[in-house]
């Protein structure tokens, strides 16, 4: 049996108000006697009214919801990214709507055309790229829809960008493992379509050039964010007849793949072969050893990200706005001086 869902209408009703009375009560607004909104809300308590914020945003063009768009809300980076939105969106008593792709770009476009028809009031999308969407946010910028891209860049003036210096980083932890010796050095590489994983091998490619050391397209792998991808991605790197003695991956949860296929190999870490990640998600100081990495602060991440979709939406014609936060290197016991071969 469908029960009947309360109306504004029925709780003017029963508050012997009108309708106009009882959204203003709800909207918050001023203009209503302390006793008139104490009938509204005893009223509605009464009723067990529950207000329909769809139903709301056709009247007032606003929602009080914003969407999330992100490619794996299973991994820990991304999932503390989402925390960053969820609590700032609450503060501001907005809800969050949340769509997971897995990496697929067909699913980011169903999603970004999924939210919009849910009527948010804006969206944050997390960097996989394509084509289509590119040209779908574009369009529905056109159409003064606000974005907030985390790590990738589409050039609107309602596209706001917010992103780490990930080149930096890299750059960071391929000096630094440079400086210990090594000058073998692998990179597992995120898919060029992230605008992440451009900037790693970046960072990775001026390190090396900067000791005055030629990029080997042979120490430079592909592979996706997940664990298996980074063990598959390290033993092939572990199959080379001159096999490195530093792995950099792309993020944590490669390095932790690459870290499997290492001791599966009967190699030790670091004595054999160093490892560094990125990200600096919980589990990298539960590794054995303890992962060096580099940091990113994702609630940070996700915090800017939403207060600028939230400026947007109440400042339609504020300028873009283009946030960097700076990367860490964190040095743990995953990394040493090369031993001797």
């Amino acid at each position: 049996m469908v029960e009947h869902s309360i109306t504004i209408q029925e709780v003017a009703k029963r508050a012997g108000v009108s309708q106009t009375t009882v959204s203003r009560v709800l909207n918050n607004k001023d203009e209503i006697t302390a006793e008139t909104r104490a009938r509204v809300i005893r009223a509605i308590e009464q009723l067990g009214y529950v207000p329909n914020p769809i139903a709301r945003g056709l009247v007032t063009n606003h929602t009080a919801m914003i969407g999330f768009v992100v490619s794996d809300i299973t991994n820990p980076f991304l999932a503390d990214v989402a925390r960053g939105i969820l609590h700032t969106a609450a503060s501001h008593h907005y809800s969050l709507s949340i769509f997971m792709t897995e990496n697929e770009p067909q699913r980011e476009v169903q999603a970004i055309r999924f939210l919009i028809s849910r009527r948010v009031d804006g969206l944050i999308v997390t960097p996989r790229e394509s084509d289509e969407g590119n040209r779908l946010i574009l369009n529905m910028a056109a159409h003064g829809h606000p974005f907030v891209l985390i790590g990738r860049h589409v050039s609107h003036p309602r596209v706001s960008t917010v992103s780490t210096s990930t080149a930096a980083g890299a750059y960071k932890a391929t000096s630094y493992l440079l400086s210990l010796g090594h000058r073998r050095i692998a990179h597992i590489q995120a898919s060029p379509r992230m605008g992440y994983g451009r900037g790693k091998l970046r960072g990775y490619t001026e390190a090396l050039q900067e000791y005055g050391l030629q990029v080997d397209p042979d120490l430079i792998v592909a592979s996706d964010f997940s664990i298996e991808d980074g063990q598959r991605a390290s033993e092939r790197l572990l199959r080379l007849s001159t096999p490195p003695t530093a792995i950099f991956a792309t993020n944590d949860l490669t390095a932790i793949g690459a870290i499997m296929a290492i001791e599966a190999a009967g190699l030790r870490i670091p004595e054999d072969l160093s490892v560094v990640g990125f990200d600096d998600i919980i589990f990298a100081r539960s590794t054995r050893p303890p992962l060096t990495t580099v940091s990113q602060p994702a609630l940070k991440i996700g915090e800017a990200a939403a207060e600028t979709l939230l400026q947007m939406i109440r400042t339609p014609n504020m300028p873009t706005q283009e946030m960097i936060l700076d990367c860490d290197l964190v040095i743990r016991q995953s990394t040493s001086p090369p031993r001797s071969r």
